[in-house]
């Protein structure tokens, strides 16, 4: 009798521990998520509008925080290019194996500027609005303008989960079509830490160098965290970190490609802490 209670109590704490390994992320790296398509009323009172990209919106209860990004060039004939409207989808975080472990929405492009680009604009929308209002715009901040040149970059962003929570994404919009909302639940928070220790351990492995970190900086809503240049031969790699307040998610972006088309992104920034130092 004793033995079979003994092999009912082995065979119980390995179920338990296979629905534990099933459910606890690895290191606090991997979230379990689920996705659904999303329908609230409180879509009616959110600003949404599918020619912004990189749109995070999180609900809670009757209140929402809508926060959408954008990095544009501008050319000589004063077309916007919109950086992740542009060029084409790719794969190449994932195949240089450096895209953050916990993520729960991003994107990655490859794109070319053209030979009359001549400046770079990282902006934002953010608001923190009532689902019982009305749909009214968010505010618009601009984040600053640098000098930029044609050639061509590699391009990702990714959210990052900071607390556990449910939120909403709306992917690249199709032929202009309609798009459906998509909501993610992550079950589980993690740790911004380890996972920009693990980029930099990931991306020191492929012989890539540090040049220089630019610092942290905060206005409104967003507060860069971590800002680090990178190179390797004449390529060059920049991963930058910001928090957006309320969101309870953070953003990576990471960008790699020649020197003149990757260095306008960490000057964004360095403006940004002149700026600031000026005040």
């Amino acid at each position: 009798m004793a033995g079979k209670r003994f092999i009912l109590g082995v065979f119980v704490f390995l179920f338990s521990l296979a629905i534990l390994v099933h459910i606890v992320p690895r290191g606090n790296f991997e979230c379990k998520l689920s996705m659904s398509n999303f329908s609230t009323d409180c879509l009616s009172s959110i600003p949404y509008s599918p020619s912004w990209p990189t749109t995070a919106v999180r609900i809670t209860r009757d209140n929402f925080v809508f926060f959408s990004e954008e990095y544009v060039y501008k050319v000589g004939t004063n077309e916007v290019i919109s950086i992740f409207f542009d060029g084409e989808k790719s794969n190449w975080t994932k195949e240089l194996d450096i895209s953050p472990q916990c993520a729960i929405w991003g994107e990655e492009r490859r794109v070319t500027l053209p030979r009359d680009t001549n400046r770079l604009r990282h902006s934002i929308k953010y608001k923190h609005g009532s689902c019982l209002g009305e749909n009214s715009r968010p505010e618009e901040v601009n984040l600053g303008s640098v000098k930029a040149l044609s050639g061509s970059l590699e391009i990702a962003y990714y959210f990052i989960p900071l607390d556990k929570g449910c939120w909403v994404f709306w992917p690249e919009p199709v032929f202009g079509g309609e798009i459906e909302p998509r909501r993610i639940e992550a079950s589980c928070s993690c740790s911004l830490e380890r996972i920009l220790e693990n980029i930099g351990r990931d991306i020191e492995r492929l012989n890539f160098t540090a040049v220089e970190d630019f610092g942290k900086w905060q206005k409104g809503p967003v507060e860069v965290v971590f800002s680090r240049l990178y190179t390797r031969n004449d390529e060059y790699l920049y991963i930058e970190c910001e928090k957006i307040k309320g969101l309870g998610l953070a953003r990576i972006l990471m960008v790699k490609g020649s020197k003149n088309v990757v260095l306008p992104y960490p000057t964004l920034l360095v403006e940004k802490n002149q700026r600031k130092s000026e005040d």
